[in-house]
């Protein structure tokens, strides 16, 4: 269907595609950022792309997509299949070869649960460096933050987001795995992003999430518009053409999202894995 509109540990797992949220404080440390974990891109224009929940063979396409792109950075949001142990991130890392070292990641449910043996010590590899709770790096003139909404301590992340919204402008990217609002399977959306939402209010532009395995492109709240990028490989979920918050939905293509950022401009387009532009637009903000 495609659609285009106007205008302590607990967790429990009952099937692989019904992980909820793992409260596992003896997974990861917090982590504050030390530094610029993901460095920034020069310059004054950027290429960003946002994919999530790759799951190979299909993710090849996407990856191939990507790598014509030449992208400056890739916004990895999350979910390496089926539990994210390190197997599972050496089977998934195939498809992207040398695009992996042009990722910003954030985890997903589907690999938290694992983190200390497949999330954390991937990129430890990749990087160099553990990964942090969250963290910023600079992109065409626009601030990109990460922030782990699978971790427990995701007040620590709600506070630094906060901080970061404070500086004026709103010519910032939040991203992270499960959308705040949703057309799609969890159309009632995760409450703790909605707390991070709730930080960047009037303070960013846009957010990228993925967890829905669909392309979203919701009707713009409190100043800021949401994408959701989970369509990089994993079976594909229906999104509710009915749903009145959604400006723009696919539930047919595999792909991923084309972020072109500069100086308090953004334009965007939804690129199946086919090279089919599906949406596209522009969006400004106030530097």
């Amino acid at each position: 269907m495609l659609v285009v509109l106007a205008g302590g540990a607990a967790a429990v797992v009952l099937a692989e595609e019904k992980i909820e949220h793992v409260i596992a404080p003896e997974t990861g440390a917090l982590r504050p950022p030390e530094g610029e974990w993901i460095r920034s891109v020069p310059g004054r224009t950027a290429e960003v792309w946002a994919v999530a929940d790759a799951d190979p063979p299909r993710s090849g396409r996407v990856a191939r997509l990507i790598r014509r792109a030449d992208p400056d950075r890739i916004l990895y949001l999350g979910d390496v299949y089926p539990t994210g142990t390190r197997d599972d991130f050496d089977r998934w890392a195939k498809p992207w070869g040398g695009l992996v070292r042009k990722m910003a990641p954030t985890p997903g449910n589907h690999e938290w649960p694992e983190a200390r043996e497949g999330y954390e010590p991937f990129w430890r590899e990749v990087t160099g460096e553990t990964p942090p709770t969250y963290y910023s790096f600079r992109a065409g003139g626009w601030d990109v933050l990460s922030v782990n909404g699978e971790h427990s301590d995701w007040r620590a992340a709600e506070s630094w987001l906060l901080d970061q919204a404070s500086s004026g402008g709103n010519c910032r990217i939040g991203f992270w795995h499960r959308p705040a609002y949703s057309a799609g399977k969890y159309g009632r959306g995760d409450e703790r992003a909605r707390e991070y939402w709730e930080a960047l209010a009037g303070a960013a532009r846009i957010v990228v999430t993925g967890h829905d395995h669909d392309f979203q492109r919701l009707r713009p709240r409190d100043g800021i518009v949401q994408f959701i990028a989970g369509a990089g490989g994993r079976h594909l979920h229906d999104v509710d053409e009915d749903d009145a918050q959604l400006a723009f939905g696919d539930d047919e293509h595999f792909g991923a999202l084309r972020l072109r950022l500069s100086p308090e401009q953004a334009r965007w387009r939804f690129v199946a894995a086919g090279g089919r532009v599906l949406d596209k637009g522009s969006l400004f903000c106030r530097a």
